[in-house]
């Protein structure tokens, strides 16, 4: 792209930021793609760092690649009203329409989960080629945003549309909304209806997208039908309620207890069970205890003392113990209620949390409910859907954080007439008479007690019911985690992480991530040369990275100097012993022809007895080194000489 072009582009770019009265949600946030480009400048962050010549790349899709799909996303970090996103993809000049013919076809997904089975599709490109700089309105809620496009063997795509080689190129993704959860209306300034699920609502007009359970309508101000209850009141009613009451429209069952001769499937998983609270305030015996939130009494509760600005105290906690982890379907809390001050006790309450632990420890515990902005009302019903053996609810009021107005910051007192917990009270079942099995592979056979979904999978399995095994690359508890690039082929157990065909050269261990300590090459199998000084070699090649030790040369130290004297340590004795034979064997030689020589001699010679010790007379001439036998003048050369 030249400077004519990127300067259009960031004209656009900034006039289109200047004509939104939204938010950017997306500057900077955490973003994450399926695979990226070989290279160090391809990273998924180039799409929100606001610089349009920055732009990530994923590895090429399509007919002459391996790979047929891939994504982008960011993580807004929060679920926000959005009205919509805009796309700059990557140009370059002359290749326009090729550009184009690379990104037809993509879509848009907004997500609360990570899980891309729970997202839903908002927009998806079609016949024709999508303009490079590309917005879409959306008037969604949601806290990830998918980029998604693929090329799939088998499928004839438009004409236009590039389907060899597809690089998906994104400079710049902008999401536009409320930056502020449950605002909305063009200033975000309008809070959602307090009834929408998740506190979401059309960013314009403040529709619901859904209700939590028990409402209904456009803005979630209507109770369920009579005889219907929770989520989309899509339930009916199914038990025999006392008096021929209609259930309670958010959980269905009967507030005022069953009619005679019935009783209902969800077990009171709290009632009369050991209580306990940070302090008690000061009164009558027995008057506020912990015990007082579990004895189905509501004219008995709890109180705390105070905490806020004017007391020493900032925390403060109750904890119900169910006696054993159960699968905890919901939670009931009735708060202490005064005529005439419903406002102040719903200040007081309000920016409450709700835990599940398993220790009874909240740093050990999973969040079941936040409460806030919005003051709570002073009944109400908590989908929780968790696991564990406590319940603990708390509260705060620290002097250096700054809470919403209405928020009671001075004099907070904690009062809980009634807290009920429902649940199954056999692990690993749900449905409405807790008689179904949960999937054998959700985490500790535990799933939602009304539908079934596992509240986490076991290590290799993802998706809502686990039955989806890690693709790969992917292994752990719900798949969440990277195998390790150091694994051969990138392939890993989908359970332990553990690299079952071994590591790439240079590393070693069970999941590749330890380097290779005076060895190198795939699985640090081969050692490095003992002639390396300290034996330190590149654990991928093997070429020493210090000098040799004396003796020795080469890249790997593996190669011998003939020239050192040392070596004569061990080629001298060779040499020495060599030369011994050869001269022993010459020796031997010359010995038998010497001998034989001496044999043929008597042999010829008369049979006369010799004088003993006599000697053979000799001459020794001084033109030679050799000695020879004296012989008579009369006889030739060469005949053998005559013992005398």
């Amino acid at each position: 792209m030249d400077l004519r072009q990127m300067i259009l582009s960031s004209i656009l770019l900034f006039g289109f930021v200047l004509s939104s009265n939204y938010d950017d949600l997306s500057y900077n946030k955490d973003a994450s793609q399926s695979h990226t480009a070989a290279g160090t400048e391809h990273g998924a962050q180039n799409a929100v760092d606001r610089n349009t010549t920055t732009c990530m790349r994923t590895k090429p899709i399509g007919s002459t690649s391996p790979d047929k799909t891939a994504w982008w996303k960011v993580d807004l970090g929060g679920v926000y009203n959005i009205y919509s996103v805009n796309i700059l993809f990557k140009n370059y000049d002359g290749y326009e329409k090729r550009q184009q013919g690379r990104f037809a076809g993509f879509s848009i997904y907004i997500s609360n989960s990570k899980d891309w089975t729970e997202s839903s599709l908002c927009y998806k490109s079609g016949h024709q080629l999508p303009p490079l700089n590309s917005t879409t309105t959306l008037m969604k809620s949601g806290r990830y945003v998918i980029f998604y496009n693929e090329r799939l063997d088998g499928v004839t795509y438009p004409e236009d549309y590039v389907s060899g080689t597809v690089f998906t190129e994104l400079c710049d993704v902008i999401v536009h909304g409320c930056n502020t959860t449950g605002m909305y209306g063009s200033n975000c300034d309008m809070p959602c209806p307090v009834n929408c699920k998740v506190n979401a609502c059309h960013i314009q007009n403040g529709n619901c997208f859904e209700c939590d359970p028990g409402w209904q309508g456009t803005y979630c101000d209507k109770e369920c039908d009579y005889g219907w209850f929770g989520q989309d009141c899509k339930q009916r009613c199914i038990g025999f309620c006392n008096n021929n009451v209609n259930c309670n429209h958010l959980s269905g069952r009967c507030d005022n207890g069953c009619a005679n001769g019935w009783k209902g499937p969800l077990s009171d998983l709290s009632y009369k069970k050991k209580s306990t609270q940070s302090s008690t305030a000061i009164g009558p015996h027995d008057l506020y205890k912990a015990d007082n939130a579990v004895d189905r009494n509501r004219a008995t509760c709890t109180r705390t003392n105070q905490i806020g600005l004017n007391s020493p105290v900032e925390r403060v906690w109750w904890k119900v113990d169910l006696g054993e982890v159960y699968n905890v379907n919901s939670i009931d809390i009735f708060f202490k209620n005064y005529n005439g001050y419903e406002m102040r006790q719903q200040s007081r309450f309000a920016g409450f949390s709700l835990f599940i632990s398993k220790t009874g420890n909240m740093e050990n515990s999973s969040v079941c409910y936040i409460d806030g902005p919005i003051l709570p009302p002073l009944n109400l019903t908590i989908f929780c859907n968790a696991y564990g053996r406590y319940v603990i609810f708390y509260n705060e009021r620290l002097i250096e954080v700054s809470y919403p107005v209405e928020y009671d910051v001075s004099f907070a007192l904690t009062e809980l007439c009634e807290v009920n917990v429902y649940g199954c009270n056999i692990a690993g079942v749900y449905g409405n008479e807790c008689n179904i099995p949960c999937p054998n592979t959700c985490k500790e056979k535990t799933c939602n007690v009304r539908n079934g979904r596992c509240l986490s999978c076991k290590p290799g399995w993802y998706g809502s019911y686990c039955l989806r095994e890690c693709e790969s690359g992917w292994y752990g508890e719900s798949c969440k985690n990277l195998c390790s690039i150091n694994c051969k082929n990138t392939t890993c157990n989908p359970m332990t992480g553990h690299c079952p065909i071994g590591c790439v050269s240079g590393w070693t261990g069970p999941f590749c991530s330890r380097e290779c300590v005076r060895s190198y090459g795939e699985n640090c199998k081969l050692p490095c040369s003992p002639h390396c000084s300290q034996q330190k070699c590149h654990r991928f090649n093997g070429t020493c990275l210090t000098n040799c030790t004396d003796g020795f040369y080469g890249e790997k130290c593996d190669i011998a100097d003939p020239t050192d004297e040392r070596t004569w340590v061990i080629v001298g004795p060779i040499s020495l012993t060599v030369n011994m034979v050869f001269i022993i064997g010459t020796s031997i030689c010359i010995w038998g022809v010497f001998t034989k020589n001496i044999s043929i001699s008597l042999n010829k010679q008369p049979c006369v007895k010799s004088r003993p010790y006599t000697e053979t007379e000799v001459t020794t001439e001084t033109a030679t080194y050799y000695q020879e036998l004296a012989v008579p003048a009369d006889r030739e050369a060469y005949s053998n000489t005559t013992l005398r």
